[in-house]
């Protein structure tokens, strides 16, 4: 090639370099800003490091507590897909599988990397991770616990999910209310807070349905309900105690039953076609009776994904644990309106219908043995819409 011919070519490739800048204008290139979410985590990834580390503490199977064979099932289906998507690598620990007294070892060793989150479901693993949280030697992480109350006093580093089972509640109330003929109703759950707060969601929906509707609230205790023959005896006698009660010649005919696969049973003894039901909270399908059902439940399955969606908000990736000399722990401030200090302990986590982790089954199932009441459908729609709208507040508490 001629010399002329070369500096010809080094000229305009020169200039188409320098083109950009000559006239103002940014390169062609996609920005940053208008990556959508997975796109940015994507880029902004060190190739080959996540950029979080998730450990999924499993509780251990246990005959009083027989859905946690669902919930654990349906978090780890769920986890192995979101996670990944997200760039998070994901990892089960069977704490039950060791003594005991090497729960802090085996735990210690699991926290090597940051940042992690730590999740469970297990009341008997409250004390430990609270107790992992205060020891400074012991790599920081996010603990996330859920179905177990943890004192306020406890670790900024815990999180607490509060599952809003009103609003459950508040969608099986309404729909049994707009099928129920004697205007008689029953819920069965738990002494426990997330029986309470079923239940009063249930009055509202249930009154919101049907003003002149009673409701006969029976709690009972999990190990009531060991033994087939003994709690169909025990629950059946509780609702022939109240439909004395209420000695009006029409009994109970529409029932909320909260108390998951130990109630089955019971529900499967009850009179086809003369009782309607929800069952909860795991969602229930094998019934075989021709009983009106649907299932109001806590899908463990939507709990991953809303925690990677919340990550940033909840602050997860970025646990914050001051500290003192020695173990000292100190409180955590924050500046409130006007300079003042307010102390940060434990962070409680409301999750309702709108965050995808509490749902409803519909009448899928009853549909083979009978037809659906008119509207019974649209109805449920129509509430579960209005409340993750906040078109509907639902308290957690009974109104006064």
């Amino acid at each position: 090639m001629k010399r002329s011919s070369r500096s010809s070519v080094f000229f305009w490739m020169a200039l188409a370099a320098c083109a950009p800048l000559l006239c103002g204008c940014p390169r062609q290139e996609q920005s940053h800003e208008t990556l959508a979410p997975r796109q940015r985590a994507e880029r902004a990834r060190p190739a080959g490091k996540p950029l979080a580390h998730f450990l999924f503490v499993i509780p251990p199977p246990d005959p009083l507590y027989p859905e946690r064979e669902y919930f654990t099932s349906e978090f780890s289906a769920a986890a192995e897909s979101v996670f990944a998507a997200a760039g998070w690598k994901y990892h089960e620990v069977r704490l039950y599988e060791h003594p005991m007294n090497e729960w802090h070892a085996v735990m210690k060793d699991e926290l090597n990397h940051y940042p992690t989150v730590v999740f469970s479901y297990h009341k008997n693993y409250m004390p430990l991770f609270c107790d992992l949280a205060e020891h400074i030697e012991i790599r920081d992480a996010s603990y996330v616990l859920a179905l177990t109350p943890v004192k306020s006093g406890a670790s900024s580093l815990i999180n607490v999910l509060e599952f809003r089972t009103e609003e459950l509640g508040f969608l099986a109330g309404a729909t049994l209310a707009g099928v129920t003929v004697s205007g008689h109703l029953a819920t069965v759950c738990f002494d426990d807070e997330i029986g309470e707060r079923f239940t009063a969601g249930f009055y509202q929906g249930m009154t919101e349905q049907r003003s002149g509707a009673t409701l006969s609230a029976i709690t009972i205790a999990r190990s009531d309900l060991i033994g087939r023959e003994d709690s169909v005896a025990l629950l059946t006698s509780r609702l022939e105690d109240e439909n004395r009660r209420l000695g009006s010649g029409m009994s109970i005919d529409s029932l909320a039953s909260f108390t998951g696969p130990l109630a089955k049973p019971f529900v499967k003894s009850l009179p086809a076609r003369n009782v309607n039901a929800t069952f909860g909270p795991v969602p229930e399908y094998d019934i075989q009776t021709g009983i009106l059902l649907t299932s109001v439940y806590v899908d463990f399955g939507g709990i991953p994904q809303f925690l990677v969606e919340n990550a940033d908000r909840l602050g997860l990736l970025k646990p914050v644990k001051p500290v003192g000399n020695g173990n000292e722990i100190l409180s955590t401030y924050k500046v409130d309106v006007g300079g003042t200090l307010k102390s940060r302990g434990v962070q409680y986590i409301p999750v309702g219908l709108a965050d995808g982790v509490l749902n409803y089954s519909g009448f899928s199932h009853s549909k083979r043995f009978r037809a659906l009441p008119e509207g019974l459908a649209k109805d449920l729609d129509y509430y579960y819409r209005a409340i993750c709208a906040e078109e509907i507040k639902v308290s957690a508490e009974l109104p006064k």
